[in-house]
């Protein structure tokens, strides 16, 4: 026992060193695992499916056949990203940026016996627009409250649809007396589309300085949107200082600003004054009238009788039409006679000088009519006479003058039979009726 008790580390010790001894070698041994032999057989069968390629079997979980029928997550997630990603142009919209706090400035007062005046051009107003043939009628009332401006010109805006208005104006009026030469201010570009303002030419004709214009290049029922402005001068140059005697003891000065809501168009230099214009006004449209005046001048055949059967009317007549047309090349009016049966447009062809080759030329028209028959009318004509007023008595009336108090009087009235043509609107319609001897505007 006691030898035990002396003796038992060592034994531990080499018992432990017998255990260790018998893992390593039967670690060592040529004996293979279980795991290794079928290691060694997937290999084989994978090489041997590599070098002999085939179809996966339809069995086969993972097959293109039975995936087709499997639902495709990951083309789904794709499609729900697309549809919810944010386009790239709109992200600086979902971007917040810091904004520093805008300081407030107090505006400084003027120092004592100085005040502050701004230049007032004021606004066009009452602007209409009429139609009648081959012309446009404008009317409008300029500025007549003007402080520190005076009136140069009233631009005139045309175009065809409301919002795309010309940069240029088409026609302009004057309100001061135009120079052959433009003065060193007139020269510069208008900070308006920075494109200088070289084409204020009058194509139409305008009456200088007055609110009225008339547009004669318009083409027949074509739409038509007009715009205006105001261009003024001021009368000083723009923060000019002025001396006040308006100020408690006749002492002090007036700084005069430029008008506010003005557009500036030119910067004054070497003391002129600028030029402002003010925002345009709302478009307002108009459709142009026909360009013709229809008269109707006489027939070439028999039309029928009153009251005729309509199985014995006449169609074998024609109507002889005496039609005025504007040209606006030349900016005149044509006169053509034309002829027409029943169910027949009224159109031809008018003969002028050209003004800018000198020479014959023919413009074609179409009033846009057709001739539906030429039926028999009733004129009426009557004969006045001027007649004295009687009074209570029976007297004539006498003015303080002295004189006999008269008043037209029908005395006479006659019913003459004439022709009249019905034409009918092809683009409307409608149906009219023409006298003959009497012109009627279309």
């Amino acid at each position: 026992m006691g030898l035990l008790k002396r003796h038992s580390e060592k034994l531990a010790f080499a018992l432990l060193v017998a255990l260790c001894t018998g893992f390593v070698l039967k670690q060592g041994s040529t004996s293979d695992a279980p795991w290794e032999e079928e290691l060694r057989r997937n290999t084989a069968l994978i090489q041997a499916a590599l070098a002999n390629p085939k179809d996966p079997s339809p069995a086969y979980e993972y097959s293109p056949q039975a995936l087709a029928h499997k639902p495709r997550y990951l083309d789904s997630i794709v499609g729900r990203f697309a549809d919810e990603a944010t386009p790239a142009p709109s992200v600086p919209a979902f971007v917040a940026y810091p904004q520093p706090a805008r300081p407030l400035v107090e505006p400084r007062p003027p120092p004592p016996g100085v005040r502050e005046e701004f230049a007032w051009l004021g606004q066009l107003t009452n602007m209409k627009l009429s139609a009648e043939p081959g012309r446009v009628f404008l009317a409008f009332t300029p500025p007549r409250s003007l402080k520190y401006m005076e009136l140069v010109r009233v631009e005139i805006f045309r175009n065809t649809t409301a919002d795309n208005l010309e940069d240029t104006p088409f026609a302009v009026i004057q309100y001061e007396p135009a120079t052959a030469e433009p003065s060193p201010l007139e020269r510069l570009p208008p900070a308006r589309h920075g494109r200088p303002e070289a084409a204020l030419t009058t194509p139409p004709p305008a009456a200088a300085g007055s609110g009225r214009f008339v547009d004669t290049r318009v083409e027949a029922h074509k739409t038509y949107y007009y715009r205006l402005r105001a261009v003024g001068r001021m009368t000083v140059p723009p923060r000019a200082r002025l001396p006040n005697a308006g100020l408690p003891g006749g002492a002090g000065i007036t700084v005069v600003r430029p008008p506010k809501e003005a557009l500036p168009l030119l910067s004054g230099q070497s003391g002129a004054a600028a030029l402002y214009a003010t925002p345009l006004s709302a478009p307002q449209a108009v459709t142009a009238e026909s360009n013709c005046k229809i008269r109707l001048a006489g027939t070439v055949g028999t039309i029928p009788p009153r009251d005729c059967p309509p199985h014995l009317l006449n169609a074998g007549y024609k109507g002889s039409f005496s039609v005025c047309v504007w040209l606006p090349e030349a900016q005149v009016w044509g006169e053509a006679t034309t002829y027409a049966g029943v169910g027949e447009r009224i159109q031809g062809k008018v003969l002028f000088t050209n003004p800018a080759t000198k020479q014959l030329d023919a413009y074609a028209f179409d009033t846009g009519y057709e001739l539906l028959e030429i039926k028999w009318g009733t004129i009426t004509t009557r004969s006045c006479q001027a007649l004295p007023l009687l009074g209570p008595g029976g007297a004539p009336l006498l003015s303080p003058a002295g004189k006999l108090v008269t008043e037209e009087r029908v005395v006479q009235s006659t019913a003459i039979a004439n022709e009249v043509a019905v034409l009918k609107n092809t683009s409307t319609g409608t149906l009219k009726e023409f006298p003959k001897c009497s012109a009627k505007k279309e």
